[in-house]
């Protein structure tokens, strides 16, 4: 007795899903640069990390850096641990340049591996070498032609003699 096969599609996500996922990640990402920028610049240059409690302190420290106030969303003693306001943004702007630069990196990776660089079914010289090249041959000698290349080079069998099959 057979059962009825029922095909099921693989349904893969739409073509805006991931390209939009990529954005808001990226959105958090640069968002959350502004106060680690502001912690780490407090770390290096002032008076030890700051951070905002909670999380409408955060969303108004990140308000408050794109505004220009330095020293939003943190209490008071951690504003005081502050550096100047130059030194603040030059970390953030340096955060934002490397989150730039590991985008651009991950942007030309992905072209590479899977977008219009990409060679799908193809080997590169190396590769090719490694499974069919001549080092290869040499190396597999002695299993592809045992009686002309024995493994031990000191037992050479004797050829077959005239009548032999």
């Amino acid at each position: 007795m057979s059962g009825a096969t029922r095909s099921r599609a693989d349904v893969g996500p739409s073509t805006w899903e991931i390209p939009a996922a990529f954005a808001l990640t990226w959105l958090v990402a640069a968002a959350l640069i502004l106060p680690g920028g502001r912690g780490a610049a407090g770390a290096l240059f002032g008076g030890g990390w700051v951070w905002p409690r909670g999380s409408d302190a955060l969303v108004a420290a990140v308000g408050g850096l794109v505004t220009g106030d330095v020293a939003a969303g943190l209490a008071v003693g951690d504003a005081a641990l502050l550096p100047s306001a130059a030194v603040v943004y030059a970390v953030i702007a340096a955060g934002q340049l490397l989150l730039i630069g590991a985008t651009a990196w991950a942007g030309l990776w992905w072209r590479r591996t899977y977008g219009s660089e990409s060679r799908t079914g193809m080997a590169d010289r190396g590769e090719v070498e490694a499974v069919l090249g001549v080092s290869r041959l040499r190396a597999a000698r002695s299993l592809i032609r045992p009686g002309l290349y024995p493994a031990d080079r000191t037992a050479r069998p004797e050829p077959p003699a005239e009548g032999a099959l």
